[in-house]
């Protein structure tokens, strides 16, 4: 029984194969295995990749390969398939992230359907290595609209808790970027780059900044003394405070709160 398994297995294997040279006489079986070298450049590109380098990457890949292999209507589908398989399978991790009570992002969900679209397109009128370039430079150009869209809402939802906890512990002489870093569960080197690129100022700066507005504020309103100023905003030290204080304000303590009472 086992032996004529295996024949009516052999037999089948043989007559599929044969099935499909007959169909498509270009098609070899063997340049499969390229196609497993495109499918692990597209997942490193996506992962690095900026919109901008979209189609010039495509057309160095597409280069790499044979052009006879897109003679072959089905190699030219496994192509179009194994691509969308990949994109879609990378876009997944981000629209799972995508709150879709958000009317932006409702409408984006509508794009990510578009892919599905240009899959059936490319199915059904590819014809060559061109049109594949184009179905190719369409499909990573939506997936890396995904990743960035997504990306940037997940860094804004961080900088607004930063902000947050930056104004409610401003006053902590323990406050410091590694904290606020490990409240929003980022490691401390990167949530310095993520502020500082999405704020346009240093996490200090802007620490610094909170810091002396309050200040200012108090020394209009109250009658609190420099010292006591520079402790309820977060300085031990009020010779610090006042140098820092003329640093950024550009006049010393003492004379801004002459300058609002005048």
């Amino acid at each position: 029984m086992r032996e004529k398994y295996l024949s009516f297995q052999k037999k089948d294997r043989d007559d599929n194969i044969n099935s499909i040279k007959s169909s498509d006489a270009d098609f070899d079986i063997n340049s499969v295995d390229d196609l497993k070298e495109i499918q692990d450049a597209i997942a490193d590109f996506l992962s690095e990749g900026s919109p901008e380098d979209v189609p010039h990457f495509v057309e160095a890949l597409l280069d790499k390969m044979p052009r006879e292999h897109f003679r072959s209507i089905i190699l030219r589908q496994y192509v179009i398939v194994n691509i969308f398989a990949t994109v879609t399978s990378f876009c997944k991790k981000f629209e799972d992230k995508v709150e879709k009570t958000q009317t932006e992002e409702i409408a984006h969900l509508q794009e990510l359907k578009d892919r599905e679209k240009l899959l059936r397109e490319a199915l059904a009128t590819a014809e060559s290595q061109e049109d594949i370039q184009t179905y190719m430079t369409q499909l990573l150009a939506n997936a890396l609209e995904v990743r960035n869209t997504v990306s940037d809402r997940r860094y804004s939802d961080v900088i607004l808790a930063a902000q947050k906890i930056i104004k409610k512990q401003y006053m902590s002489e323990d406050i410091s970027l590694n904290t606020v870093a490990a409240e929003v569960g980022m490691s401390a080197s990167y949530f310095s780059t993520i502020f500082s690129r999405e704020m346009n100022q240093t996490f200090v700066e802007y620490l610094t900044e909170i810091r002396m507005n309050k200040a200012k504020e108090l020394l209009t309103c109250s009658s609190l003394k420099t010292a006591e100023i520079a402790f309820e905003t977060g300085y031990r030290d009020p010779h610090y405070f006042s140098s820092l204080f003329k640093k950024t304000q550009g006049c010393t303590p003492k004379e801004y709160r002459a300058s609002r009472k005048g």
